[in-house]
């Protein structure tokens, strides 16, 4: 139980870490006076947060934290396409070489980082615009992972659309027209509304993509056999180390809000499903999805080292 390898996103709260913005309004106000100020001011702001994420994965390794998820805020604005600064942003030297550095302790160190693209990033709409916008966010996130040395992107299916099999079918038909270097990063990960694993499953496996288990979706949109199907979404990774998440429900199981801290018995439920799927927790990445970040995690690696 003490090789368990545990992971959260984004945000260090030990630090703590503070991450900068710029909102595409305030962009577009200071581009209409001068749109060289405007990308300075970005470019600034991104590398502000590449050294925090830096600062962060430091952090990480002192306290024997393998695994993260990079902020997909890192670089402000690149998800736009009609501003300039999202084509350019990659060629500035000062932010390749601060990307360079993260990239160099990843590799160095061996933390295993990924990304998550928001909920823009939908790739089964049936609307080709959307389709388009979300194709142009995902590619900035390869671009971003390759960047810092990041080996997964996760994303949802989308939505249901009233027909959940043709819009199962449209995502399927997307992910293998990506190109080999897209796919060798994206993953997909059961929701807490609308696919469940069993769907995640048979979607992950016509995409040939790998599939990761959330926990706390699973109970709030549950489907039948779950140690069938969650041994399946294991088996998607291949010879790669599987990534699962979990979180705690604000005021119980089925609250779809995420708690500040891991309940402990929330830590056993996924144990259990593990164990009945033939794996362990000492098998997987485990994400902790809480509001309190690292020190969530701390405290459940703690809790779980008193009960041993």
């Amino acid at each position: 139980m003490t090789d368990i390898c545990f992971g959260y996103a984004c945000i260090n709260n030990s630090l703590p870490s503070r991450f900068r913005t710029m909102q595409r309004k305030q962009y577009l106000e200071l581009a209409a006076k001068d749109e060289t100020l405007a990308m300075e001011k970005a470019k600034s702001i991104t590398i502000f947060n590449l050294k925090e994420a830096l600062r962060i994965l430091r952090w990480n390794r002192e306290n024997k934290v393998p695994f993260y998820r990079f902020s997909s805020d890192l670089v402000p604005l690149a998800t736009i396409a009609e501003l300039r600064r999202s084509r350019t942003w990659y060629d500035d030297p000062e932010i390749r070489q601060n990307c360079a550095a993260i990239h160099h302790h990843v590799e160095t160190y061996g933390p295993r980082t990924s990304l998550h693209p928001g909920q823009y990033c939908v790739l089964n709409t049936p609307n080709p615009d959307v389709l388009t916008t979300s194709l142009f966010d995902l590619q900035h996130h390869v671009t971003l992972a390759k960047m810092l040395g990041a080996t997964a992107l996760i994303v949802h299916i989308g939505g249901g659309y009233g027909n959940k099999t043709k819009a199962m079918e449209r995502f399927i038909e997307v992910a293998h027209g990506l190109d080999e270097t897209t796919r060798s990063l994206l993953c997909i990960e059961n929701d807490d509304r609308t696919y469940t694993l069993e769907e995640t499953c048979f979607v992950g496996e016509k995409a040939g993509l790998p599939v990761v288990f959330d926990v706390h979706h699973h109970r709030c949109n549950p489907c039948d056999a779950p140690a069938k199907h969650l041994a399946c979404a294991l088996n998607t990774w291949g010879d790669r180390r599987p990534k699962v998440h979990i979180s705690t429900g604000v005021t119980g199981p089925t609250d779809r809000r995420h708690a500040d801290y891991i309940a402990p018995e929330d830590f056993e439920v996924l144990a259990q499903m593990l164990a009945d799927a033939g794996s362990s927790v000492a098998d997987v990445d485990i994400m902790v999805e809480a509001k309190e970040k690292d020190k969530a995690l701390l405290q459940l690696r703690e809790q779980i080292a008193q009960s041993l």
